[in-house]
C-alpha cells in the first residue's frame, strides 16, 4: 500500500483491528512471524492507505495479554517503535492495561517515562503485588519519594531494596514493608528487614511485627532479638523452621523448647528441628516424647535407653505421615524385644499400620476423583 504522512486523516478503524489481530495472532504462534513486516504495525488512513504511525493499541494488547499472553519480550523489544519511548500518555495507558508484569516496558521507556510519578504509580497499582520488585526500573529521584516507595513496599516489601538510604531509616516505611496487605504478600516480607537501615535489627518493635508477618525474619536480628524468649516464640509458631535462627542459648532450654508447639518437629524440606538442639536435649525423654509423635524417624539414632521406652516407642507410632509408612517397617524391626514382645504395644503397631494404609487410601480416591 501508498504510504501517507498525512496527520490530519483518521484511521480506518475496521482496517485496525484486522491488522491488530493478524499481529497477535502471529505472535502468539511464532512460526507466522516470518511473514510480518514492520508496515504491519502501522496505522492505516481512512482509504486504506498505510501512514507513518504506529499503532499503539497492538502494544497496549500486548500487555493486556500477560506474561502467557502475546507476545514475550523479546518479541515486543524487537518490534517496538523509537517514537513511543518517549510518549508519556502511550506508556501511562500501558500501565493502565497491564494484566502482569512486564519488565519489558520499563526497560524500553526512556528516563523522561521512568521520572514520571504518574507512571511509576500506575504501575506499582497494578503490578506492585508480583513477586519481583518494580522499584528496580525506576531512577533515584522516585525511589526517594515516601508516598511511591510507600506504596510499592506495601505491595512487595522488597521493593524497599531500592529505597534510598533516608527512606531505609523511616519507621513508617519500614513498617509498610514487613506488614502485607494480603497474606500471600507474606512470601516476600520476610526479605525487607534484609534492607532496612541496621538500627531497626536491635529494635524489639519493629522485630515482633516483623516475626509476625514472617517468621524467617528472625534470622535479620541482632542477637539481643534471637536471644528474647517471646519474640523467638512469635517467629516460630509463624514459621516452624524460624527455630534455626534462634540464639544457641534457646536451644539448649528445655523449659523453652517444649513451650513451642508440636509442628516444629514435623520435617520441612531437608530442616528437622530436632537436629539442631542442643545434644543434651536429643536426650531427653520429655524431649523425645514430643518430637517423635511429629516425626517417627528420629526412633533409628536413639540411645538404647530411649529406644526401650513404650512410651516413647508408642508415641513414634502417632506420626501418620506418609514418610512414616516406610519407617514403621524398620523402626518395628530395630525394636528391642521388650517392646516388640509386648502385647499392648503389637495391637498398636497393627493399628498404626492399618490407619496409614487407610489415610494413603482416601488420597489416593481424591486424586482419582
Amino acid at each position: 500500500m501508498e504510504k501517507t504522512n498525512n496527520e490530519n486523516i483518521s484511521p480506518l478503524i475496521e482496517f485496525n483491528v484486522e491488522r491488530v489481530a493478524k499481529v497477535l495472532f502471529a505472535l502468539k504462534d511464532e512460526d507466522d512471524l516470518l511473514y510480518l513486516q514492520e508496515d504491519d504495525f502501522k496505522l492505516l488512513d481512512r482509504e486504506g492507505n498505510l501512514t507513518s504511525n504506529y499503532d499503539e493499541n497492538i502494544f497496549i494488547q500486548f500487555a493486556k495479554g500477560g506474561a502467557g499472553g502475546f507476545g514475550s519480550n523479546e518479541l515486543i523489544r524487537q518490534f517496538f517503535p523509537e517514537e513511543f519511548k518517549d510518549n508519556l500518555s502511550f506508556f501511562m495507558k500501558i500501565a493502565e492495561s497491564l494484566s502482569d508484569f512486564k519488565q519489558v516496558f520499563l526497560e524500553l521507556a526512556s528516563e523522561k517515562i521512568l521520572n514520571s510519578k504518574n507512571f511509576a504509580k500506575a504501575i506499582i497499582q497494578n503490578c506492585g503485588s508480583h513477586y519481583e520488585p518494580v522499584l528496580k526500573y525506576f531512577p533515584k529521584e522516585i525511589c526517594k519519594n515516601k508516598d511511591i516507595v510507600l506504596s510499592a513496599v506495601e505491595k512487595n516489601g522488597n521493593n524497599l531494596k531500592y529505597a534510598s538510604d533516608e527512606l531505609k531509616k523511616d519507621r513508617e516505611v519500614v513498617l509498610a514493608a514487613i506488614v502485607p496487605v494480603l497474606p500471600f504478600e507474606a512470601l516476600t516480607a520476610n526479605e525487607a528487614m534484609k534492607y532496612a537501615d541496621k538500627s531497626f535489627l536491635s529494635d524489639f518493635e519493629i522485630a515482633r511485627v516483623a516475626v509476625a508477618s514472617s517468621g524467617n525474619s528472625l534470622q535479620y536480628f541482632a542477637d539481643e532479638i534471637r536471644q528474647d524468649k517471646d519474640i523467638v516464640s512469635i517467629a516460630v509458631n509463624n514459621s516452624p523452621g524460624a527455630l534455626e535462627f534462634a540464639d544457641k542459648s534457646l536451644l539448649s532450654d528445655k523449659d523453652f523448647i517444649l513451650s513451642l508447639p508440636n509442628k516444629i518437629y514435623i520435617p520441612v524440606r531437608r530442616f528437622r528441628a530436632f537436629s539442631i538442639l542442643a545434644d543434651k536435649l536429643k536426650k531427653d525423654h520429655d524431649i523425645v516424647t514430643k518430637a517423635i509423635a511429629m516425626d517417627c524417624n528420629l526412633y533409628q539414632d536413639l540411645p538404647k535407653n530411649l529406644k526401650e521406652d513404650s512410651l516413647i516407642f508408642t508415641e513414634a507410632l502417632k506420626d501418620t505421615s506418609f514418610a512414616s509408612r516406610k519407617s514403621l517397617p524398620l523402626m518395628v524391626e530395630n525394636a528391642p524385644s521388650i517392646i516388640t514382645q509386648d502385647v499392648n504395644t503389637c495391637k498398636k503397631i497393627i493399628k498404626s499400620a492399618v490407619a496409614g494404609r487407610q489415610k494413603m487410601q482416601k488420597t489416593r480416591n481424591r486424586i482419582r476423583k
